[in-house]
C-alpha cells in the first residue's frame, strides 16, 4: 500500500525495536518521528537516530498535552480559533 503522506510517524512499544519483520509498511529513511517507551533499545535507538528519525521516549502513563482547538479546510491547510497556524502544522 503506498499513500502519499507529509510525515509518517510510529507509536511502537520500545519490544519492537530490533525485531525483524516479514514485511515492510514504509522504509525508515521516510518516517518522521517515532514515539516509544523507555524500554526501547538504546542500540536501536541510536541507529534510528542516525538515520534521521527523531524517536520520542514516553514513560507509560504520561498524559498527552491538551491539543489546541483547530480547523483543517479542504485544501489540507489548517488554523486554530484565532486565525493562527497550529503549533504542529508544518512541522
Amino acid at each position: 500500500m503506498s499513500i502519499r503522506t507529509e510525515q509518517i510517524i510510529v507509536l511502537a512499544d520500545g519490544s519492537k525495536f530490533g525485531d525483524v519483520a516479514l514485511s515492510t509498511v514504509a522504509p525508515i529513511k521516510r518516517v518522521s518521528a517515532i514515539i516509544t517507551d523507555p524500554s526501547a533499545d538504546p542500540i536501536e535507538v541510536d541507529r534510528i537516530e542516525r538515520e534521521g528519525v527523531e524517536v520520542i521516549q514516553v514513560e507509560p502513563g504520561t498524559p498527552a498535552p491538551a491539543a489546541e482547538p483547530s480547523t483543517v479546510t479542504a485544501d489540507g491547510s489548517a488554523s486554530t480559533a484565532d486565525g493562527a497556524e497550529p503549533a504542529m502544522a508544518g512541522r
